[in-house]
């Protein structure tokens, strides 16, 4: 059975809901703020957002405009929570939700037909493939969002081309910092190279690079930062970055404008991951690169679909060989280094908080007239 409502008259938009993470290090969180805060500069916004128990991040407070009412599929907690009352009682013109899998769905579905009887309802698609959950299907959409090409030509298939609808994923702005002055706030070296990394599955995506970055050590003298926080760290982890000690270790899970002073402090970004983790066909994008892609560090990314979207705005490679390759080429200030960074300012600003949300405001508009 799929869940409709009758169409609402045409009405002027003035509130504007959102239910998805906030304040938290996830890619859905990052959009819904990224945008979310563009739009309550004009809209009255509402976030429903779940309990921040799964990878918070440290000293953000919530807005006035936050309601925790649930919490995420899966979490330590042990204990599945779901308030229906704030999204019946709070009055909306537009509902936005994404990567549905992580909400409870279940009970979602019980008041989805007060809420499509109040808002026209838009899909963020997170998806690296088709949702399994069949709830999922008995949902009607106004409106889902992709972020590129290759994510209509997966879901075109499901949904009618006339409702899907391609708005990119934002970017935060160029802000160029300066070098010496982060380092010094950072109680960083001033006088070496430094490769940053941070991330929340270091074994695989940070500590497997380490027996190559040791290597290439031995041709260049650099430091490790890397910003990690130790609930991600085992006693193993631990002891590797005693036993190196050209690692600068930090243990935080920090806001953004604390991950800006260490892209500032650096001479480059590594962004990795093992390409076992991609399977044939999926399609990601990487909410870490784009939301630091205007600090105009330069990124240095493993070829992978994350990348995809990108095209010469990071330096990417393929193995250990390239990366090394890489790496000299930011030590040794090549042109190609200067080629990415234009490369990244352009991309930033084609992609910017401000023209993504101004682009999800004509597709509300859109929507409030009754057109598809």
């Amino acid at each position: 059975m799929i869940i409709k409502t009758e169409k609402r008259m045409d009405k002027k938009l003035t509130k504007i809901a959102i239910f998805s993470k906030w304040n938290a290090a996830d890619g859905t969180s990052i959009l819904a703020e990224l945008i979310g805060r563009e739009l309550a500069k004009k809209y009255n916004l509402t976030v429903f957002a779940p309990i921040n128990d799964v990878k918070p991040v440290q000293g953000m407070t919530d807005e006035d405009y936050v309601i925790r009412c649930c919490n995420v599929r899966g979490t330590s907690s042990g204990q599945w929570t779901f308030d229906p009352k704030p999204f019946l009682e709070k009055d909306y013109d537009i509902f936005i939700t994404q990567r549905i899998e992580w909400i409870p769905i279940e009970e979602l579905i019980k008041i989805y037909p007060q809420i499509k009887e109040k808002a026209k309802v838009i899909y963020v698609i997170h998806e690296t493939k088709l949702p399994e959950n069949p709830i999922f299907w008995k949902i009607e959409w106004d409106a889902v969002v992709c972020f590129d090409e290759r994510y209509k030509r997966m879901w075109k298939d499901v949904y009618p081309e006339k409702k899907i609808h391609i708005i990119p994923y934002p970017c935060n702005p160029v802000r160029k910092g300066d070098k010496k002055k982060s380092r010094r706030e950072l109680n960083l070296p001033l006088d070496k190279k430094i490769v940053f990394m941070y991330g929340w599955y270091p074994k695989t995506h940070i500590f497997a690079l380490l027996p190559y970055l040791v290597e290439l050590r031995k041709q260049y003298d650099f430091v490790l930062l890397l910003v990690i926080a130790r609930e991600y760290l085992d006693e193993e982890l631990l002891k590797e970055i005693e036993r190196q000690d050209f690692i600068e270790w930090r243990d935080e899970l920090p806001p953004t404008s604390k991950i800006d002073k260490y892209f500032y402090a650096s001479d480059a970004y590594i962004f990795y991951k093992p390409k076992y983790e991609f399977k044939p066909g999926q399609i990601m994008i990487s909410s870490s690169i784009l939301s630091y892609l205007g600090t105009l560090t330069p990124i240095l990314a493993i070829e992978s679909p994350h990348i995809q979207p990108l095209g010469e705005a990071v330096m990417k490679f393929s193995d250990m060989e390239e990366l090394k390759n890489r790496l000299f080429s930011v030590f040794e200030g090549k042109s190609i280094v200067n080629e990415t960074l234009k490369a990244a300012e352009e991309y930033v600003i084609r992609n910017s908080k401000e023209k993504v949300a101004q682009e999800y405001i004509e597709l509300f508009k859109k929507l409030m007239k009754g057109r598809n």
